[in-house]
């Protein structure tokens, strides 16, 4: 059986494989939602409603928190 696609299509598969492939890292732990994002071509906030749509809980810990707090403080 032969699958006829034009480019825009397989463009398309192309990219919603990198975003699956990108999430389901993210979901194992392995990579950071930012670096999913990377993988997947899309920005940290896109990849963050895109992980909510699909029920992806956040991988965020308490330390996370106190280095971004940390981080704040020192770049003022």
């Amino acid at each position: 059986m032969v699958i006829n696609m034009d480019e825009t299509t397989a463009i398309s598969v192309g990219k919603k494989r990198k975003l699956d492939f990108a999430l389901e890292r993210y979901k194992k732990g392995e990579i950071t939602l930012g670096r999913a994002g990377e993988i997947a071509g899309k920005h940290l906030r896109e990849m963050m409603l895109i992980a909510a749509k699909r029920g992806i809980p956040t991988q965020y810990s308490l330390k996370d928190l106190r280095e971004d707090v940390e981080a704040v403080k020192k770049a003022k």
